[in-house]
């Protein structure tokens, strides 16, 4: 028993996957919100296969949380490889009200795409931070201390 005890002292601890956004998908739109699938690829540098019973997420994007989910499908990325992992989406016109005039103010936007991948021994975390550009703002919708237009 000693020896089992024993045997995970000199394991290393899980690095954290690195997630790429991969494709956004628009499944459905409703009187409430948009519905999606994000389809994100994730690269494992562990020595070891993730496979996650659950997985837990946030999209955020110019600072307001727009996603909040999980998935508790099995997931399975191999030992030094990647996966690609699709996450349903479901997006409020509140919030993305909220949201559009802080984008389209500078034309970019920051988002981070935040969570956890919970296996049978650990809850290993991911993040991902990048911005986008809108490919063109009207400048009629641009308007310096009056707002905006829509």
């Amino acid at each position: 028993m000693l020896l089992v005890a024993c045997s995970g002292l000199g394991k290393k601890p899980l690095l954290e996957p690195t997630v790429q956004v991969q494709e956004f998908d628009i499944t459905n739109v409703t009187l409430s919100g948009i519905e999606g699938v994000v389809t994100l690829n994730v690269d494992n540098p562990n020595d070891t296969k993730l496979s996650a019973k659950e997985l837990n997420y946030t999209v955020s994007v110019a600072g307001n949380e727009l996603v909040a989910g999980h998935n508790t499908d099995n997931i399975s990325i191999p030992a030094l490889g990647s996966n690609t992992i699709e996450l349903p989406v479901r997006m409020s016109f509140a919030t993305l009200i909220e949201t559009f005039p802080k984008i389209l103010q500078s034309g970019l936007a920051d988002y981070v795409i935040a969570g956890n991948i919970k296996t049978t021994f650990a809850t290993v975390p991911f993040s991902k931070k990048g911005e986008f550009k809108l490919p063109f703002v009207p400048p009629s919708l641009k308007q310096k201390n009056h707002g905006y237009k829509i």
